[in-house]
């Protein structure tokens, strides 16, 4: 037990290191000295074995120790060092006739893919390694980039570490991209992700995925992907903070209670914990950086002698702000008042063409009102005055028909002549139609 305690581990002390500097870069008060001190332990844990990486033969857990061990000092600020070179040395020597690097034994999901060890190493060479190393580093990325692009993978944890191993050894854009598709691609329906196609989402396998994609596959935090599997992370988390992951390994050591939650399960447990804990982090802005206001005023149309007022206003899931309110010449007694909006895309400065929402015809549409509801459906309601009295204005609705576990609309989009609710919210093209 106290040379366990004296050892390394990825999941109590790298992804752990990983979410609290990520946390702590997000402005968000953290136990520093803590960070500190997992940080330093790191380090001492490669000094004591520098004689062994010097001479090639690394220790415990070989290139997967080696690799997320200087990860987590990359996480801390760890500067590099005669420590971190003998580090970079080992794995340069390490199965050095390979053009990948190999984990020495399998426990799934985190001990067993290629892709994944190769990662950790390619992340430790172009990290620490020194000038005089650089020659042969270039060198091995280039084998390893080659080996990247032609070799498939087979589960969730194979695409999420080969899409960080393309990144890392400097692969084209366009193959990112199709690295990058192939995860967004296995999204479930709850916005979670699974380790293999007969499980079900799970919070390693979701966060490995965000992080990933938004680290290396060039996704925002604020695109729709993103925010659904924050969604999943935020509705799984246990009242005490963890995430509990079942763990898919067969036991090849002696049960060890760290005193982290879930019995068995909690190595695994609390590896998905540090991931999820950077997915949710990375949402927020960083610690240094000002956030500028997302919006500016800008008018919808130009002031007119016609009637628009009950107006309304909401925010869709991707950023697009949609508006609505009753236009006429008149307002109760005016049998010409239709439901007009207008939209502006998140990444435009003026809003769309006014286009009508509905319009009754002879009748009055007045007071509209919009919301979106926990299934992401955005509503339309609204009086139509058959008298031109209140007490005669029955409530009307519209509404985007929910979604299936494809992200599809699961029944045709109910339609307007002049509008689309799916349309709408998914920003497309849409047919306008001009103010009176």
């Amino acid at each position: 037990m106290k040379e366990r305690e004296r050892c390394f581990t990825c999941h109590n002390q790298g992804l752990p290191i990983m979410a609290l500097a990520t946390v702590q870069s997000r402005g968000v008060d953290i136990n520093a000295a803590e960070l500190r001190k997992q940080t330093e332990f790191t380090a001492a844990f490669l000094e004591r074995n520098r004689t062994n990486y010097l001479a090639g033969r690394g220790q415990g857990g070989q290139a997967d120790t080696a690799g997320y061990a200087l990860w987590a000092l990359e996480n801390g600020g760890w500067k590099p060092d005669a420590t971190t070179a003998a580090v970079v040395e080992y794995l340069l020597q390490w199965q050095d006739a390979a053009t990948h690097w190999t984990p020495q034994s399998r426990r799934p999901p985190t001990e067993q893919s290629l892709f994944t060890s190769t990662h950790a190493a390619l992340r430790a060479l172009a990290t620490f390694g020194t000038p005089e190393q650089k020659p042969r580093i270039e060198k091995r990325m280039e084998r390893v980039q080659a080996w990247l692009l032609k070799t498939a993978p087979q589960d969730h944890e194979d695409r999420v570490f080969r899409l960080r191993a393309l990144h890392v050894a400097g692969a084209p854009a366009a193959e990112i991209l199709k690295a990058t598709t192939a995860i967004l691609d296995t999204q479930q329906g709850d916005g979670g992700f699974a380790q293999l196609p007969t499980k079900a989402s799970d919070a390693y396998a979701t966060a490995t995925a965000l992080v990933a994609l938004h680290q290396t596959g060039g996704l925002s935090t604020d695109a729709r992907a993103y925010q659904r599997g924050l969604g999943y992370l935020l509705n799984t988390q246990l009242a005490d903070g963890s995430w509990r992951v079942v763990s898919r390994s067969k036991p090849i050591q002696t049960y060890y209670e760290s005193g982290y939650p879930h019995g068995t399960n909690q190595f695994i447990s609390i590896t998905a914990a540090g991931w999820a804990t950077t997915a949710l982090a990375l949402a927020l802005p960083k610690a240094h950086e000002k956030v500028k206001p997302s919006r500016v005023d800008r008018l919808i149309f130009p002031p007119e002698h016609w009637h628009n007022h009950g107006s309304c206003l909401v925010e869709a899931p991707n950023g697009h702000l949609i508006a609505c309110w009753f236009h006429g010449s008149g307002e109760r007694e005016a049998d010409d008042v239709k439901i007009e909006g207008a939209r502006l895309r998140r990444d435009a400065k003026e809003w769309s063409g006014r286009f009508t929402m509905t319009d009754t015809p002879d009748y009055p549409d007045t007071n509209c009102c919009m919301f979106i509801d926990p299934h992401e459906r955005l509503w339309l309601l609204w009086p139509t005055l058959l008298a031109n009295q209140w007490e005669s204005a029955p409530a009307s609705r519209r509404y985007m028909p929910p979604r299936g576990a494809d992200g599809r609309p699961q029944a045709k989009t109910i339609k307007h002549a002049h509008f689309n609710l799916e349309w709408l919210m998914a920003g497309e093209a849409m047919e306008h139609v001009g103010g009176r």
